[in-house]
């Protein structure tokens, strides 16, 4: 599970489903960094659980070394505005199990294709799922999910999403991210390019638009 130790990501449940799973050949990363009343909550669940021995509070961790080293992504969270922990699960191929929380999972996961949708705050449930899981099973699901990033999530996707949304005659849609505040332009249209894409500052992308 990756994300800061909060009470809104809620890595207790996580512990939970691992206990409720009663598997002995899991393994439990908590990839994130938090201080705080949670942060004591969760290290005395991890104390006093019965998979103590299988939790292992990780801190922040280069983004490769988190991926090389994982074959279920779980996701536990509260809420999110978009879960972007589970887009880089898809991009690396991994398999994820998640709660079917607001706002994002089921834009990402197809449950049972490339990973499954548990509903909210349903650590049993949870639980099982994740005593069900085996090597195999994730190995295909991550599969899927990195063709389904491809074909929904990768920037050429996104950039074909975008070109057909705007609907241009004109010929190309050009964002020039060297300037500030910097704009997408389409004829009359402007985007903040932060709703666009996320680009670095000083890059330059074109993006071609069929003309009718």
């Amino acid at each position: 599970l990756i994300g800061s130790i909060q009470e809104r990501k809620n890595q207790i449940d996580a512990v939970r489903a691992l206990e409720i799973s009663a598997r002995k050949d899991a393994i439990l990363n908590l990839y994130g960094t938090g201080a705080g009343p949670y942060a004591e909550a969760l290290r005395r669940q991890i104390e006093q659980s019965p998979v103590r021995d299988q939790v292992f509070l990780r801190g922040s961790v280069d983004e490769a070394t988190i991926y090389e080293n994982t074959d279920v992504v779980l996701a536990t969270s509260r809420s999110e505005g978009m879960p972007y922990v589970l887009l880089e699960a898809a991009a690396y191929g991994k398999a994820m199990l998640t709660y079917d929380f607001d706002y994002g999972p089921r834009d990402i996961v197809e449950d049972g294709v490339n990973g499954f949708l548990i509903r909210a705050n349903d650590v049993v449930r949870l639980g099982r799922k994740l005593a069900d899981i085996r090597v195999e099973d994730a190995k295909r699901l991550g599969a899927n999910g990195a063709l389904r990033f491809q074909r929904d999530f990768a920037r050429g996707a996104i950039l074909q999403k975008y070109a057909g949304i705007i609907g241009s005659n004109k010929s190309k849609v050009v964002a020039d991210f060297r300037k500030k505040p910097s704009l997408v332009s389409a004829g009359a249209i402007h985007v903040e390019p932060r709703t666009f894409l996320r680009r670095r500052v000083g890059e330059r992308m074109t993006v071609e638009v069929p003309t009718e």
